[in-house]
């Protein structure tokens, strides 16, 4: 099951796997990141002429005028669970985090992924999004990270920007050139470590794409809490994404 976008609404499409595969059969994949385990629930691929191929999240979280009728949401959290379902033997975590997030999405997904695999939510309110002032003091200064010309170029004009803004603004990673955002890491903790020392975490978010911000949580629950860790994304990044 693929999908159609016609004026900005998502269709699905029994004939094809195009833009998104949601088959039962070639999902959930799994890449390892960062020597992290990241699983996906459905698979994302490239389509020529269509405008933007993570559409069907736009859909399913109301951005960007893109819409999907009912009925095809709830055949697409259907799938979901079923997909999830999959990975019960592989997935044994004692806590799930959603990543934070404004939109009510990424909340909906963990929400899904807590009821199939029969484990607690964990409140993300202990982690917070850097501000540009403490990305440029982290970022700012010292050794470079070994990368190509064109990075090199896109994170020193990166850093200019932050000089150039609020200090005290939350950092955007969507705002970021992808070929860029696997240099940083976003988040930081907000306040004292939950009480979850020692057990096992599932990071739970809507897309992955380059992972920094995943990286950047799971690196804090590795360091403060000793808790291996473990992803699962709604969605995978498209081929030849870092």
């Amino acid at each position: 099951m693929g999908i159609n976008v016609v004026n900005k609404a998502v269709q699905l499409d029994e004939t094809h796997q195009k833009g998104v595969n949601t088959s039962l059969e070639h999902n959930p994949t799994f890449q390892t990141f960062n020597g992290i385990t990241v699983h996906y629930v459905f698979t994302r691929n490239k389509v020529q002429n269509r405008d933007g191929d993570g559409n069907p999240l736009n859909a399913l979280k109301a951005l960007k005028q893109y819409t999907i009728v009912p009925m095809y949401r709830n055949r697409v959290m259907d799938r979901t669970r079923n997909v999830i379902a999959k990975l019960k033997d592989d997935l044994v975590p004692d806590q799930i985090m959603p990543m934070p997030s404004s939109n009510g999405f990424v909340g909906e997904f963990a929400a899904i992924v807590a009821e199939v695999l029969e484990k607690p939510l964990m409140n993300p309110s202990f982690l917070r999004k850097k501000t540009l002032g403490e990305m440029i003091a982290e970022y700012g200064d010292g050794q470079l990270p070994k990368m190509s010309p064109s990075q090199l170029f896109a994170y020193k004009s990166e850093l200019a920007l932050w000089r150039k803004g609020n200090a005290d603004r939350d950092i955007s990673m969507k705002d970021v050139s992808p070929k860029i955002r696997e240099f940083f890491l976003p988040l930081t903790l907000a306040g004292e470590f939950p009480a979850v020392a020692g057990q096992k975490v599932l990071i739970v978010d809507d897309l992955m794409s380059s992972g920094s911000t995943m990286a950047s949580a799971a690196n804090i629950l590795i360091e403060g809490g000793k808790c291996p860790v473990t992803g699962l994304c709604f969605l995978s990044g498209l081929p030849g994404e870092s």
